[in-house]
């Protein structure tokens, strides 16, 4: 198993040239699990991935350089207990008895509010607005 209990992991295994997302709950119990190959992740070169949530519909994808790789759908609270609004993102890399190079050359995190943070702040603004 990778990761933690309660957790969503997305693995890239460079040196097997394979892609997993991989969800835990709190007993460690699958929620989800998906393995792809992606003949190209072990090479020289830099690759960009990027990993996209849609809170509202529980889509999951992962690119790389621009194509996507691996989708799946699952909410995130069937994982991770929030507390509050609060979660860790993090990067990590392993080889096991394999050797590659895993360098994060860059990275960021956006985290993009949900549909009905934009109606209230919309309705607040009309209100502002209208008591002008």
């Amino acid at each position: 198993m990778i990761g933690i209990n309660g957790s969503v992991v997305v693995n890239f295994q460079s040196f097997w040239n394979k892609v997993q997302i991989v969800a835990t709950d709190d007993s460690g119990n699958n929620v989800y699990f998906d393995e792809v190959g992606f003949t190209g992740l072990h090479r020289s070169d830099p690759w960009l991935a990027e990993v996209t949530y849609d809170a509202g519909t529980g889509d999951w994808d992962v690119s790389l350089d621009g194509n996507s790789v691996i989708s799946a759908n699952f909410g995130l609270d069937e994982a991770v207990t929030l507390t509050g609004n609060s979660a860790y993102v993090g990067l990590g890399a392993a080889t096991g008895l394999g050797f590659d190079n895993n360098d994060a050359l860059s990275w960021e995190l956006q985290a993009v509010p949900e549909p009905a943070t934009f109606l209230a702040l919309g309705l607040g603004l009309l209100a502002l607005r209208r008591k002008r």
